[in-house]
């Protein structure tokens, strides 16, 4: 049905961008075009859980599978987590960070998966030009405590994106 070239994307899997490439065998690249902390106002705070006067760092990221942009990523991070990580850390991997320099772990996460329109950001950093939608993944993480860690906003080219993931039927109890 035309998904060979589709980048299989198993929501039922916590991996990182470069986990998923160097599962699929493919060259991983990131850039960086915004790194900033900010500090968490009351309507932030409501939009993504993080708590009001808590200091997150902002990401604003593009993943590359073999040189092409495939992902547009929105990362918002508690700072204590990544405290004290650069740009070339943040183009290798967020995550790798996390657990190889702040010895932390991100252990569980929600994930909303919907189709969004596209906008000029896309445009321009996607190149979807003949795309009117982008496929959308809103991501919460946790640490092992329950505590809110990371909200992440990412945005696939339709061109490669595909979701997959294996579902256990189980019978309906209808009672004696």
């Amino acid at each position: 049905f035309g998904m060979d070239r589709h980048i299989r994307y198993n929501p039922s899997l916590f991996e990182s961008f470069r986990e998923i490439g160097e599962r699929l065998g493919l060259a991983v690249s990131t850039r960086v075009n915004l790194m900033e902390t900010i500090t968490v106002d009351q309507d932030f705070s409501e939009q993504t859980g993080f708590d009001p006067g808590s200091r997150v760092v902002h990401f604003e990221r593009v993943h590359l599978f073999d040189g092409v942009p495939n992902e547009r990523e929105t990362n918002y991070f508690r700072e204590d987590i990544v405290n004290g990580i650069t740009k070339e850390d943040a183009e290798t991997s967020i995550y790798r960070y996390i657990e190889d320099v702040c010895q932390g772990k991100l252990v569980t996460c929600k994930r909303f998966l919907t189709l969004d329109p596209v906008d000029e950001r896309d445009r321009e950093l996607l190149e979807v030009d003949n795309a009117t939608h982008v496929a959308s993944v809103v991501v919460q993480a946790f640490d092992g405590e329950g505590l809110l860690c990371e909200v992440s906003k990412v945005r696939w080219s339709p061109e490669v994106f595909s979701a997959v993931d294996t579902a256990v039927h189980t019978r309906l109890n209808r009672g004696a």
